[in-house]
């Protein structure tokens, strides 16, 4: 399990020790559809060197063991050709997590993003230099790796994804100093790259960092074991929503939460007593004001 990554970080300065692998099991999609006729070979070109870096980059100092990979998915959509080699595209990103002793996987990350422009030369090799970007499609696609990774291990410890959280806002720093690169800027967007970053790097928002941890280790891993248990560490995560939610009511992470979570949450309460979905919505509704129809779901769920 998952978990055996903490314990593996005692053994790294070991002598011998080198059971290290890469973190990613990542799938990559690009999808030409709005720009017409293409060069096919050029875009497979392109799909085949992400996935050889997302996959085969350490991108931590922590072993995984290969069923231990994090499954998730890169689509880019490429919607416009502005001059030779000039792209902007739509980039969707999604992550899932085992659930401990069962075969389901919860969603993890699912974000998209629509604000991407980028340079691509078929010819020209992608390379990863944090110190030199060069890509604002890598940069993109390197941001939302740590995004993952932060998601990942926060699920595990809490907060423990606090070092890919400061990797992405070394990114932002970076390409914010690159002309013509959208995605980054200051205040523009509630939901661009910098306001992920800003927001998961929010000493005020920590407790919904918080509540990730008591959903799954707590919630989600326990119920296996202890359906009630795990099922009222659940519920009793909506009291760190709450809290971060009072000291900053809007913030990307709930977007993130309230499209990952609040289907799950529906059936995990399907089971519960009438009074309890009506009370759980209603503390649900006042930090997802936008999101009734899932909230009326979960109300309703047998």
């Amino acid at each position: 399990m998952k978990l055996l990554r903490i314990l593996c970080l005692v053994f790294l300065f070991l002598p011998g020790m080198n059971a290290f692998s890469q973190e990613l099991n990542a799938k990559v999609t690009i999808n030409t559809q709005s720009l017409g006729p293409v060069d096919k070979e050029q875009f497979d070109e392109l799909q085949k060197q992400l996935f050889d870096l997302l996959n085969n980059t350490r991108w931590t100092h922590t072993s995984f063991a290969p069923a231990e990979r994090i499954d998730c998915n890169f689509t880019i959509n490429l919607l416009s050709k502005k001059e030779p080699n000039k792209y902007t595209a739509e980039l969707n990103v999604t992550a899932t997590r085992p659930v401990f002793n069962s075969s389901y996987m919860t969603p993890l990350f699912i974000f998209r993003d629509r604000d991407v422009n980028f340079e691509y030369d078929q010819f020209a090799r992608l390379e990863w230099n944090p110190q030199n970007l060069e890509s604002n499609l890598l940069a993109s696609i390197v941001f939302y790796v740590y995004a993952i990774l932060t998601y990942d291990f926060d699920s595990f410890s809490e907060l423990g994804g606090s070092p890919y959280a400061s990797e992405m806002r070394q990114i932002v720093a970076a390409a914010q100093s690159k002309q013509d690169w959208q995605g980054w800027e200051a205040y523009k967007s509630d939901l661009n790259r910098y306001a992920l970053s800003e927001a998961l790097n929010d000493k005020q928002l920590e407790s919904v960092r918080k509540a990730w941890y008591l959903y799954h280790r707590k919630g989600l891993d326990d119920m296996v074991d202890n359906i009630a248990r795990g099922r009222n560490n659940i519920v009793e995560s909506v009291s760190l929503l709450e809290e971060a939610h009072k000291a900053k009511p809007m913030s990307v992470l709930y977007n993130i939460f309230a499209t990952t979570k609040l289907d799950e949450m529906g059936k995990i309460m399907s089971k519960t007593s009438e009074s309890e979905k009506q009370e759980l919505g209603r503390r649900l509704i006042k930090i997802f004001p936008t999101e009734s129809d899932k909230i009326d779901k979960l109300k309703r769920a047998k």
